[in-house]
């Protein structure tokens, strides 16, 4: 079966895909209480129950539609879903008012006779509704903030802190702080008229300003955690859509522990983001169970900012590192050239040899890494490899010239040369040994097509390049450059 067809498959079932979300986040709260029992749940009971239907109806209604979008599934309005979630789940019958009455389309100021379980319903299908018609991103901008959250990363920036059950059961949620209506200092008074302020305060939104803001967001991570202030840092701030309230928004901000913590840095962030970015549910044998997607519920919000940042953040690691390593090297086999002199012993030409090996290799890794790899991080890797090269190459002549200068002012003129051998790199050492010269320097370089190499040899009164042609190995274009200079002596 293709993956066509099993999405295809997956979608159709509305009643299976709703039974799956409440298997999961109903089903342990409802317990085994019969469908038929009077005793009315406890306000606690009504109210954790309220929340986890309500995170169905934003998981149905929002989230999976969005995942299977092209397909064009049902949206369940609070009717609709209320009936189909009673059937399903014959004991939600305790948390409900409506559903007991047969004429309750007609109920005049419904909102009054709801239960919370209800009054939850209604307000996931409205914000689902409201999500579902409306381009997020840009009007996130324009909507008022009803909340801070924290994504909180430990010192290496590979876990994160979250809170299992804190608030929806079973399913994990950062640092989130609601702005306080009664606080005047969360928003620039001086932006805000009388009337929309008077507004903000009755319905619980605020539009704060940003230092506030963040104010507010550290504050709550200090007091989640335990952490110093001064221990916080702000990697990055976003403004996204709130689940909480119909058009509000939410300010995300990425904060970092410059410090190691023991407790609570458990989730890695490696495998939050693989979760976030699979389905909802998946039929296994001949049943459907939700995924840990469904885990993460209240990181769904901010799943394109996490994904952009860890991928980003892991390709500046990379890139970072490769440099590095690669800048490590080539400045090891420069240094070596410098001090390898004119009165050259065997011992030392069988070593600056070696060394010649180890340039090879990694022109050869450099060559992979433009063959194989694809993308801007690769791009840049390579282009950062190049600079550097050209930096390098810059100051390797400085040096060979300071080093030429100072040790080997008695060398022979250019004119005075004895050539007395003619070929390739060993021929060319021999003969730099023979007129008391620097033993010439090589680069090689890995161009589409092959490799290029350069030879440099200085004299007492020049310094002479010679450059080869497009070779298939590092080390046939180094010989190709040695002939080149051997050929441009004799000349």
């Amino acid at each position: 079966m293709t993956e066509k067809m099993e999405v295809t498959e997956k979608v159709c079932a509305t009643e299976e895909v709703v039974q799956a979300l409440l298997e999961c986040m109903v089903e342990p709260l409802l317990g085994h209480s019969s469908c038929k029992s009077k005793k009315v749940p406890t306000l606690d009971q009504q109210k954790s129950m309220a929340k986890q239907v309500g995170a169905v109806v934003l998981l149905y209604n929002y989230y999976y539609r969005k995942q299977h979008q092209d397909q064009k599934i049902e949206f369940l309005n609070f009717a609709s879903f209320c009936q189909l979630a009673v059937v399903l789940k014959p004991t939600l019958m305790t948390y409900v008012k409506l559903m007991h009455r047969s004429d309750y389309t007609d109920v005049d100021n419904l909102e009054s006779q709801l239960s919370l379980t209800e009054k939850e319903i209604m307000r996931a299908c409205d914000i689902s509704s409201t999500l579902d018609a409306a381009e997020v991103v840009p009007l996130s901008q324009k909507w008022p903030t009803s909340k801070v959250a924290v994504f909180l990363v430990d010192s290496r920036r590979e876990n994160c802190l979250l809170m299992h059950s804190s608030m929806t059961c079973a399913v994990w949620s950062i640092i989130e702080k609601h702005l306080d209506v009664s606080s005047s200092y969360l928003f620039d008074s001086k932006c805000i008229s009388k009337k929309k302020k008077a507004n903000m305060f009755s319905t619980g939104l605020h539009y704060a300003d940003e230092s506030s803001l963040q104010d507010l967001a550290l504050s709550a991570a200090t007091e989640a955690t335990g952490i110093n202030r001064s221990d916080l840092v702000v990697l990055e701030s976003h403004l996204v859509y709130s689940l909480d309230k119909e058009k509000a928004s939410a300010r995300l901000y990425l904060v970092q522990s410059t410090k190691l913590v023991n407790e609570g840095f458990t989730i890695p962030i490696r495998d939050i983001i693989e979760s976030l970015q699979g389905p909802l549910i998946k039929k296994k044998s001949c049943e459907w169970s939700v995924t840990p997607a469904v885990e993460y519920f209240h990181l769904l919000p901010y799943r394109e900012i996490l994904l952009n940042w860890h991928s980003s953040s892991h390709h500046r690691e990379r890139l970072s590192s490769g440099l590095q390593d690669l800048h490590v090297e080539v400045v090891a086999v420069h240094a070596y050239d410098v001090h390898v002199g004119g009165s050259s012993s065997e011992k030392e030409v069988n070593q600056h040899y070696q060394l010649r090996i180890l340039e090879d290799e990694i022109a050869l890794c450099n060559k992979t890494i433009q063959t194989e790899l694809n993308g801007g991080e690769n791009e840049a890797l390579i282009d950062g490899c190049n600079d550097m090269c050209i930096e390098d190459e810059d100051s390797t002549n400085q040096l060979v010239e300071d080093s030429c200068t100072i040790q080997y002012s008695n060398g022979k003129r250019l004119s005075e040369a004895i050539l007395t051998l003619q070929n390739q790199c060993q021929q060319l050492d021999q003969l730099c040994c023979s007129n008391n010269w620097v033993l010439p320097t090589y680069q090689v370089f890995p161009l589409e097509g092959g490799f290029l190499a350069k030879v440099i040899v200085k004299a007492a009164d020049s310094k002479v390049i010679s450059k080869s042609k497009i070779c298939e190995s590092p080390r046939k274009a180094r010989e190709s450059a040695a002939a080149h200079m051997i050929s441009s002596f004799q000349k």
